[in-house]
């Protein structure tokens, strides 16, 4: 059984497809990154959520990022510096 979609995650015709890929990454990446983005934490509290460093946070979501990208087969520009 397939995990719903939540409707607030990517709409569009590829968020099945980045849903299904979010599910493939580690955990500790894929809870931050559900944390932040789906959820709306800001990064203190979610480093607070998740008994981490707000650097450790970042870290874990830049990771998440770049690792989604290269699934989804996109490019993201790796001379950019973490979100703050």
């Amino acid at each position: 059984m397939k995990a719903p979609i939540p409707s607030k995650f990517m709409p569009g015709p590829n968020s099945e497809n980045v849903w299904q890929e979010t599910s493939e990454i580690s955990p500790l990446l894929r809870t931050a990154f559900w944390l932040r983005e789906i959820e709306g934490l800001s990064a203190e509290e979610a480093a607070h959520a998740l008994g981490v460093s707000r650097n450790t946070l970042k870290a874990r979501l830049w990771r998440a990022r770049q690792e989604l990208a290269a699934r989804l087969g996109l490019g993201l520009d790796t001379n950019l510096a973490p979100a703050t």
